[in-house]
């Protein structure tokens, strides 16, 4: 009698399971209780404000919290070295022609200067990608014709922010320098230089700030 009573349940069951509206039940329940990992990643992987990519226009304001989250963040763990194998031989022009795009005036530079007047053509292209901030280039110093007192010509940074009306100013800035700024307005945790060798932005967070003209705190 034991034996029959058991097999009756387990028939009911069974029975249940089959049914088509249980059977969707069942199967919505079990699915229920597995995390939806798409869901996971999506929580965990917020990113912080200084690594969202902006594309308005960003105030002096929202550009110090940015550097104060990238100064407060923790530098990436895994760097990349670039080729060190062997030391390439750098080529050392006799001389370099500067063209004003202002006023049209060639000047002829020695090789040996302290500044490469080729790298100009570089920091353009990088001032031409940056959208997020007012950025220009001042190269007069570099014009004999502009600028015919200067005796050691260096590039000029100018930043301008929303309500400001006198721009930031600062003198002597390469190509690597512009592009410390745009990887910090891309969001970039990790700067590469020409030979691909990477370092954590956060250790050029001084002179990012220099740049700009900007604190990480106001």
């Amino acid at each position: 009698m034991e034996y029959l009573l058991s097999f009756l349940i387990v028939a009911s069951l069974l029975l249940l399971f089959m049914i088509p509206g249980n059977r969707a039940g069942f199967s919505a329940s079990a699915w229920k209780q597995k995390p939806d990992i798409t869901q996971m990643v999506a929580d965990t992987a917020t990113p912080a404000p200084w690594s969202t990519p902006v594309t308005q226009r960003l105030s002096r304001e929202e550009i110090a919290k940015r550097l104060k989250t990238l100064s407060e963040s923790e530098p990436p763990q895994k760097l990349a070295r670039g080729a060190m194998c062997y030391a390439p031989k750098i080529y050392q022009p006799k001389s370099s022609e500067y063209v004003c795009p202002k006023c049209g005036r060639k000047t002829v530079y020695p090789g040996y200067m302290d500044f490469d007047v080729n790298d100009i053509q570089k920091c353009r292209r990088y001032v031409s990608s940056i959208t997020q901030i007012s950025i220009k280039l001042d190269e007069s110093e570099f014009c004999k014709k502009c600028s015919p007192a200067v005796k050691t010509p260096l590039l000029v940074l100018v930043v301008s922010y929303p309500g400001e009306s006198k721009p930031h100013r600062c003198r002597g800035v390469s190509s690597s320098d512009i592009q410390f700024i745009r990887e910090f307005l891309d969001g970039k945790a990790v700067h590469k230089d020409s030979g691909d060798n990477e370092t954590a932005l956060k250790s050029s967070i001084t002179r990012i700030q220099e740049l700009l003209g900007v604190k990480a705190s106001l």
